[in-house]
């Protein structure tokens, strides 16, 4: 705790505290395990210390914001595949570009794509499949960028490269994808810089405000319940406050007002 002040002290952030204290706790792990240090001696768990969360504002698009984003215009030859992909994302469940960018012609059957998360890979359960029908919106993004002549389905990495050139791939594509979508995000008067992350958030937030239960957006986006709670952004003051009047008896509040 006195090392987590003294870096607050010093201007960082808790996201920095506790990639810093990770580090930390995996060395002191490694070390107990090796049994170079007793287990006792570990300050972390629920009693000791506990690497803290910030609570960052999660972002997703109105239904205003959505629909602007979808009709800005486009001012350059590369600059359609950003809002494409970004579409592509929301309409197949918030399918992160890890995942997009690994799809096999083998994860596609007609409209029907099954995969499963890169992220989950190395967990200890074998990850569920996640099942995707493509409506007509993703469908057509789908045709308009495959490439079927090749094993992946887009053309940003290839069978050819190891999982190192894969990784680095992805991530160039989805940070030349999110440059092109910042510069639209402005164009289209949305008041921050929309990432590819964002049609995650945008995806379970959007179902959420549909009625869909948290069970069923967890798994669509092939997530655990509690930590879908992680893309639901959240709700704007008038929509909470729409809520609230509904506890309101009949003319309640007409006679409040007389």
């Amino acid at each position: 705790e006195k090392y987590e002040a003294w870096m607050i002290d010093r201007g960082l952030t808790l996201t920095t505290v506790g990639i810093y204290v990770r580090a930390l706790q995996t060395m002191w792990g490694d070390a107990a395990h090796d049994q170079e240090i007793p287990k006792s001696l570990r300050p972390f768990g629920k009693r000791d210390y506990q690497i803290k969360k910030s609570r960052k504002r999660k972002m997703a698009l109105t239904d205003e914001q959505l629909e602007s984003f979808r009709s800005v215009e486009v001012k350059t030859y590369k600059e359609p595949d950003a809002p494409d992909f970004w579409l592509f994302s929301f309409h197949c469940q918030g399918i992160n570009p890890a995942d997009i960018f690994r799809l096999k012609w083998a994860d596609v059957d007609g409209r029907n794509i099954v995969f499963r998360r890169h992220k989950s890979r190395n967990t200890k359960r074998s990850p569920a499949p996640v099942t995707v029908e493509m409506n007509n919106a993703a469908a057509a993004i789908f045709e308009k960028h495959c490439n079927r002549q090749t094993a992946y389905v887009f053309e940003v990495i290839d069978a050819r490269m190891s999982e190192r050139e894969k990784r680095k791939e992805i991530k160039n594509a989805t940070r030349r994808i999110n440059k092109h979508l910042k510069k639209l995000s402005k164009r289209a008067g949305i008041a921050f810089n929309v990432t590819m992350n964002h049609a995650r958030h945008t995806f379970a937030t959007t179902m959420k405000r549909k009625g869909v239960s948290a069970e069923m957006i967890a798994e669509m986006m092939g997530n655990s319940t509690e930590s879908v709670k992680h893309y639901l952004a959240d709700f704007p003051p008038e929509l909470l406050a729409e809520q609230t009047r509904k506890l309101d008896r009949p003319g309640e509040g007409q006679r409040a007002s007389d």
